[in-house]
């Protein structure tokens, strides 16, 4: 009886210890062939979190067909996904007490070649812009220099002459 009693009170215990479901998780950037995910940690760490284990699989597909990949922060980047496909993601907290229960599903697409091809057109404006406004910072600064030393220059050609003329008329 008594060890019955302790084997519960060590099962609930460690239920309890283990870190609470991660509750926000949100995409950072997407491209053609991979997702940023990023999530907050979990609102009861219950210790000091070891790991994240991310589940995905294409949302066509079931969850038999998921990949599980472990991020020892709570950002990670999956590369290899199919242009234009829509992924599930889970993500759940690992602690010494063990693994805390998968969040919720979340739903994020890749970009399709037509988006990726009109995010870059629409950047392109301001990489040139960035790309002639650092092109002029530098000419200019060349200039300057170019200037200052001339300056400096036409200092030491005066006094030269102002030298030599005092030496010429005593």
């Amino acid at each position: 009886m008594c060890y019955a009693l302790s084997l519960s009170l060590f099962l609930s215990l460690s239920l309890s210890a283990a870190p609470s479901t991660v509750s926000i998780m949100h995409q950072v950037s997407r491209t053609v062939d991979s997702i940023t995910l990023s999530w907050s940690q979990p609102d009861q760490p219950n210790g000091v979190i070891l790991d994240y284990e991310l589940q995905y699989y294409e949302k066509d597909l079931t969850e038999y067909n998921s990949t599980v990949i472990k991020s020892q922060t709570n950002t990670v980047v999956i590369r290899g996904l199919k242009p234009g496909a829509i992924y599930v993601f889970l993500v759940r907290a690992r602690t010494v007490a063990g693994f805390g229960r998968y969040s919720g599903k979340l739903y994020f697409q890749t970009m399709t070649e037509e988006e990726y091809n009109t995010s870059i057109q629409e950047k392109l404006p301001l990489i040139i812009g960035s790309a002639a406004a650092g092109l002029v910072f530098l000419i200019a600064v060349v200039v300057i220099i170019i200037v200052c030393n001339r300056r400096g220059f036409e200092r030491a050609d005066s006094e030269y002459t102002d030298k030599l003329q005092h030496y010429t008329s005593g």
